[in-house]
């Protein structure tokens, strides 16, 4: 056995069973390069002249498949401006060791280019500085990391820390922590982690204090991305997704994992996703709570027993926002024209309000995107309630509706919105606080209100109001004015139960659940079941 006694000598290792299979490997390929070990025994850098035994002259000098170690005198290592991988560079690089970047480099710690593969074993990289992306590293081929720490890197544009930018990249991160980085610029996403495209995969993972300017301030991601047992928490955003941002038609799974204390200026707390209807999934009991504003923005699936918040509305209307000491009475506008307008809508399959409901319907029930027919077994809709809230005063700009609603299984219920412009109601986005599923237990504590029926669906979500906004009525500053249809929706399973058609007529099932419900709807004037 031979043993690196130098900056460059290669170790070339024959373990006791090596003789056992010498003449495998003498019979192997001319060509067969055994893999070596390189030891770090500089910490300085260089970026001209690296000196002998310092990290960047061990990767430049490297071959495909060696290892590169630290010596316990070189563990660490302070560079003085990017290390870059090249397309064909295969190698693994283990701690422990610190790498940082030295205070004239002003550059991210490493570019791992398309066609490199590079391993990472703990390592703490820290103190990157990219005036572009990836304040630690930018990720363009095959990265992974195990036991590593990215941690009080800047990245002026997009990933704080890491910066995931090529389709067929590949990034796989197990035990890894991603904390207290920063994307400073006015519109750039993911203060941990920024996801352009490409797949990553992150097992026991923790992404924390994680800060940005824009979206994502833990992860954005627009690539195809799964996450196990990982726990988002405690990073923030100027503008969407506090912990997570999700982006476009790839899927981002979550499986047990947490998502708390997140915080955003504009909506999804916990996570804000814009994709397709089943571009989020939760699985295998997530927990998704105490983020703010709102838990999670826009759609998603979730299977199994996940917990998204800790406890519903004690009502079926709550406001927010609103200035005054009383809270904000409705008018019933059950019989107006514009009303009569949605109903009708809504008996008709061809009607955009009626394709807008099924395929939120589709997505709250777990179903394959698409179209309406082919998702559902059948849809039903009907008008529940339709109230209008006249010159509430707003102590800001918004004023946050939260309704809470409970339902059977195959059955939701959603808040349209008159727009401004007087083209009709649209279905806004909603911030969800709170969801239980049909037959899945509260949360230990969580005391349900009192038109909930046990062993029903139950959520809890929030729409918003901006003064001057697309759905404010009333022209003046300081006061809002909408109006707001409540709608029911079921899934056509032989069984459609719950709710109450606003026409005045009841199925028998339907009154012997909603009766408790109706008596309170009607003293509120409230939305929701």
């Amino acid at each position: 056995m031979e043993y690196c006694t130098g900056w460059g000598r290669r170790v070339r290792f024959l373990t006791g069973f090596g003789l056992a299979v010498l003449s495998l490997l003498m019979s192997a390929p001319a060509d067969l390069v055994y893999a070596a070990v390189l030891i770090v025994t500089d910490a300085s850098d260089n970026m001209k002249n690296a000196p002998q035994g310092s990290l960047r002259r061990l990767l430049s000098e490297c071959s495909p498949g060696d290892e590169i170690r630290f010596a316990d005198s070189a563990r660490a290592v302070t560079l003085e401006g990017a290390i870059s991988l090249p397309s064909g560079a295969n190698v693994t690089i283990s701690g422990p060791a610190t790498i940082t970047q030295s205070a004239t480099g002003g550059d991210r710690l490493f570019s791992v280019k398309s066609g490199a593969n590079c391993t990472m074993r703990d390592l703490t990289l820290t103190g990157g500085v990219s005036n572009e992306s990836g304040g630690a590293v930018v990720n363009a081929g095959t990265l992974t990391m195990e036991r590593c720490a990215l941690q009080g890197n800047t990245a002026a544009f997009n990933g704080g820390a890491l910066s995931i930018e090529n389709g067929g990249s590949t990034t796989i991160l197990t035990d890894c922590t991603i904390a207290d980085n920063r994307a400073l610029g006015g519109g750039c996403s993911g203060g941990g982690i920024y996801i352009e495209a490409g797949t990553l995969t992150m097992t026991n993972c923790t992404v924390k204090n994680n800060e940005n300017a824009f979206s994502g301030g833990g992860i954005f991601n627009m690539g195809t991305s799964t996450l196990t047992n990982c726990t988002i928490e405690s990073n923030s955003a100027d503008g969407f997704g506090g912990g997570i941002y999700h982006a476009g038609s790839t899927v981002l799974t979550l499986v047990g994992c947490t998502i708390q204390n997140n915080y955003c200026k504009k909506f999804g707390g916990g996570v804000c996703t814009v994709g397709g209807a089943t571009s989020l999934v939760l699985r295998s009991r997530c927990v998704v709570n105490a983020n703010a504003p709102d838990n999670i923005y826009g759609s998603y699936t979730s299977s199994g027993a996940n917990f998204i918040g800790s406890s519903p509305n004690k009502s079926a209307t709550a406001f927010f926002g609103y200035s005054g000491e009383s809270e904000p009475e409705p008018r019933s506008i059950i019989g107006d024209a514009d009303v009569a307008q949605v109903k009708s809508a809504l008996a008709d399959p061809e009607s955009d309000l009626f394709a807008a409901v099924g395929g939120a319907l589709s997505s709250d029930l777990g179903r394959m995107s698409g179209g309406t027919s082919a998702t559902l077994a059948g849809l039903t809709t009907s008008l529940y309630y339709a109230n209008t809230f006249e010159n509430v005063g707003v102590e800001s700009r918004d004023l946050v509706v939260e309704y809470t609603a409970s339902w059977p299984e195959n059955a939701r219920y959603y808040a349209l919105f008159r727009k401004a412009d007087g083209s009709g109601y649209e279905m806004p986005e909603r911030g969800i606080q709170f969801e239980i599923k049909a037959g899945q237990s509260l949360p230990d504590g969580a005391t349900p209100p009192d038109f909930y029926e046990e062993g029903e669906g139950l959520m809890t979500w929030r729409n918003v109001v901006t003064d001057g906004g697309s759905f404010d009525l009333e022209p003046a500053a300081g006061v809002v004015t909408f109006r707001v249809c409540s709608v029911r929706a079921a899934e056509a399973t032989g069984n459609t139960g719950g709710g109450c058609d606003a026409s005045g007529g009841f199925a028998p099932l339907a009154l012997l659940l909603l009766l408790p419900l109706w008596a309170f709807a009607r003293s509120k004037g409230s939305i929701g079941k």
